[in-house]
């Protein structure tokens, strides 16, 4: 698995969040888990373009849900069907704005 490997849903949550993608660094591959971000439907809730930036995932516009970043089980992470290395900015770009500090709640 590489960074920015973005993976099909296999386990129970895979009509909500259909795509995964891998955000860790290589320095993790030993881990049993991978740190990943959902790709989903931002309907319900304020969109930020540059928090939840829109991708098309094999023929599905849907948003990168960076505040749901998990250490995913590697048995629900599927088929590798694209690799996002291209964007990798606007993903970290978007982490990061879920991180950030001194805004206001």
């Amino acid at each position: 698995m590489h960074q920015y490997d973005v993976h099909r849903n296999i386990g129970r949550s895979r009509r909500q969040f259909p795509f995964f993608v891998v955000v860790q660094s290589g320095l993790l591959n030993k881990w049993d888990r991978r740190l990943a971000c959902p790709f989903g439907d931002a309907a319900g809730f304020i969109v930020y373009p540059a928090m939840f930036p829109v991708f098309n995932i094999v023929g599905h516009s849907l948003h990168f849900l960076p505040h749901l970043i998990s250490a995913i089980p590697m048995n629900v992470l599927g088929e590798v069907v694209t690799n996002l290395s291209d964007d990798a900015e606007k993903l970290i770009n978007a982490i990061d704005l879920v991180l950030s500090r001194g805004h206001p709640t």
